[in-house]
This record gives C-alpha cells, structure tokens and sequence, in this order.
C-alpha cells in the first residue's frame, strides 16, 4: 500500500481549518497592537505635558497654542487636550481658576480588522484612550 501522497492529503483539509482558526485572532491581535501603541503615545506625551504646562490657564489662545503644540509632538494621532480646574472639573477660565488643575489628554485610534466583520468598512471601530493627571 502506497502512502506517500497521505501527508498531502492532511494537509490539504488541515490548512483551511487552521487558517479559519487563526486569521481572526491576527485580527484581535492587530487591535490590541493599535491599543498598545495608542497608550504608549499618549503615556509618552503626558509625561511631557506633565513638566511643560500651558503658560496660562485663563487664556484660552495660551491653551489652544500649547494643545497645537502637543499635537506636533505625536504625529499620526488626533491629541485632544484639556485643562480642568476644580474638583467638578469644569474646563478652566478667566472666571474658573480653581484648583486643583488637571490636563486631560485624549486620542482615538481606528481599526480595521481584516476577516472579523465586527467593524465593518469603510469606518472602522474607533478605540478612543484618555488620560488624565495633576
């Protein structure tokens, strides 16, 4: 009994199954790379945005300029900057100097995964990451 060509055979059903099983987690894994990447920037720039504040919180010119300027710093990413003062964390103001002040920094991420059809085209899912700090 000739079983050279059994090897190809198995092959042959065993592949489609296995690439069934594995492009979708390609899929979840490109995701949680894109997610990754996203906090790692944005962990990064409020670092950075932690010891260079906006030189004047009353001033909104002050902070637009300086939220223009994070954004310089992270190429490739939408950077939505903030700065909150008081506890209810109401946007500050010529009126609202309260303190403690925050920076509230926050970024989406779209996504478009290849085989999974849970985001579908041509929108993606936006994964959206927001950090904040004193």
């Amino acid at each position: 009994m000739d079983r050279s060509a059994a090897a190809a055979v198995e092959f042959a059903v065993i592949f489609p199954v296995m690439l069934v099983l594995f492009l979708p987690i390609t899929d979840i894994a490109l995701v949680a790379l894109r997610k990754i990447e996203a906090f790692q920037a944005m962990r990064g720039l409020m670092a950075y945005a932690q010891f260079n504040p906006p030189p004047d919180i009353t001033n909104a010119s002050s902070i637009s300029a300086w939220a223009q300027s994070l954004s310089n710093r992270l190429p490739g990413y939408t950077i939505t900057p903030q700065v909150l003062c008081g506890d209810a964390g109401s946007p500050c103001s010529s009126s609202n100097t309260a303190s403690p002040k925050w920076v509230r920094l926050s970024t989406s991420v779209t996504v478009q995964p290849i085989v999974m059809s849970i985001c579908p085209p041509p929108n993606g899912c936006n994964l959206v990451h927001t950090g904040r700090f004193q």
